[in-house]
């Protein structure tokens, strides 16, 4: 008579954004789930934490106006990690408040846009450009 065994996997991995590797070998098992909430790259969160430098550095700003600026660069990363799912209008209107409360920020996102981009990036750079035109006309 057989033994009827449950085998229960011996990792469970779950996550938001995971970035990894999983090595299995012999007999394990394992279960692997991932909900995708973000579809920023690596160039892009890198992209925005520079932006987060840059404000902590900036001198010309009080505490309360670094704090926000710091919370209107969250508000454009939150926007811009939906990726083609993102709201151009509600993009364009951010960086249009980014660009008059500090117009060096935004020329800091249109210049690491340059070069090969994806076409979310692409549309991104566009609005930023645009916001940077309107700033400029007053």
């Amino acid at each position: 008579m057989g033994k009827n065994k449950v085998v229960e996997p011996s990792m469970t991995i779950k996550g938001e954004n995971v970035i990894g590797i999983v090595n299995i070998s012999g007999h394990a098992n394992a279960n692997i789930s991932q909900k995708v909430t973000r579809q920023t790259s690596p160039e892009m969160t890198n992209l925005f934490k520079e932006l987060q430098e840059l404000v902590i550095h900036r001198q010309e700003d009080s505490p309360v106006e670094k704090e926000m600026i710091k919370k209107k660069i969250k508000a454009i990363e939150k926007e811009a990690s939906k990726g083609a799912e993102s709201n151009p209008g509600r993009l364009g209107k951010l960086l249009n408040d980014l660009s008059r409360m500090a117009p060096d920020i935004l020329d800091v996102i249109i210049a690491s846009l340059e070069g090969p981009v994806t076409g979310f990036t692409a549309v991104f750079k566009k609005i930023a450009e645009r916001a940077k035109s309107a700033a400029a006309q007053g």
